[in-house]
């Protein structure tokens, strides 16, 4: 509706004055980034970057609504559901939430929100290339849970340079427009990212775990939707978010063995690894060209199930060369 695009100004109108007057926003809602020892910036930095984009989305939301064009119990649900991440990553950014705390908070949320709306739950794996197909039955609500939490811990994961976040989230939103179709939903979540990457990438401020959570279930409900309707297929799923997954997998792996919690913050990540070829600032376009690289092997023909193997590869290898 017409209407909507004045919201959309005022919205970025408002941003600007987000962006104008930040400190003084951050120090209000006692979101100001400190430096310490294990972070790399050396001046606090407001985490408001989610006042950038969240606003926007949930606008897009409810115009879709409005239009007809999605159901209410949907987005009713979408809305519920992305307030609550954020308002627990509100809490963390302020409080700093134990791991075991967010992990059971969150579980417990989407084993009851879930199951009130069956788009949001994957009952069945298909792949491409293949009609064969595995039936979850009574494990699809809990693996539905698994993949949106891991998604969601691997995302945060990323979340530890500037940019970093935001490019993989501009990456995957590209990859839905360019091969599922452009809608208002998506062009607005596009443009709000871009807004928000520029201050972000000149360390103006960061999203923090607030924008994380809000973006890590926004898009897990995206990939859900896209794949239940059958525009996307499950391993090119996995080939999307290949490389933050396995990062995950790996840095929670070595966390173990060192006997610490999974859920502890470190430097390890591909992304900090990567500083040691190449400037900090800068680092998230290496980051970026290397998490595309698998969707492009598999969009030039190459079979998904090769190109996991010859990615799983690829990071191993690129591993050990940084970690020399």
């Amino acid at each position: 509706m017409d209407q909507f695009y004045i919201y959309y100004l005022i919205c970025f109108l408002a941003n600007i004055m987000i962006i104008k007057y930040r400190i003084s926003i951050a120090h209000k809602l006692k979101l100001l980034d400190r430096p310490n020892i294990r972070k790399s910036h050396k001046f606090p930095i407001p985490s408001i970057g989610f006042m950038l984009f969240i606003p926007m989305i949930i606008l897009s939301l409810f115009n879709l609504y409005i239009e007809g064009n999605l159901k209410g119990k949907i987005s009713i649900l979408l809305l519920f559901t992305s307030v609550l991440f954020s308002i627990v990553g509100y809490i963390d950014d302020r409080s700093q939430l134990s791991g075991k705390f967010k992990f059971f908070l969150i579980s417990i949320a989407l084993l009851i929100i879930l199951p009130l709306e069956k788009s949001f739950i994957v009952n069945y794996l298909i792949f491409a290339g293949t009609d064969y197909v595995i039936l979850l039955n009574q494990a699809a609500l809990f693996f539905t849970v698994f993949c949106i939490f891991f998604f969601y811990n691997s995302l945060n994961f990323a979340d530890g340079l500037n940019g970093i976040c935001l490019s993989l989230c501009l990456f995957w939103i590209s990859y839905i427009m360019i091969f599922s179709g452009l809608n208002i939903f998506y062009f607005i979540i596009f443009v709000s990212l871009i807004f928000t990457i520029i201050p972000n990438l000149f360390g103006k401020l960061f999203i923090g775990n607030t924008g994380v959570n809000f973006l890590s279930i926004i898009f897990s409900m995206i990939f859900i939707d896209l794949y239940n309707k059958n525009f996307l297929k499950f391993d090119e799923i996995i080939i999307l978010t290949i490389f933050p997954c396995i990062d995950t997998i790996r840095v929670s792996i070595e966390r173990l063995i060192n006997k610490k919690s999974p859920f502890e913050p470190d430097k390890n990540h591909l992304h900090h690894l990567m500083i040691k070829f190449t400037n900090q600032s800068i680092v998230f376009i290496p980051y970026i060209i290397v998490c595309a690289l698998p969707i492009i092997l598999f969009q030039i023909g190459i079979n998904s199930f090769v190109v996991i193997f010859l990615s799983i590869l690829f990071y191993l290898i690129l591993l050990s060369s940084l970690k020399k």
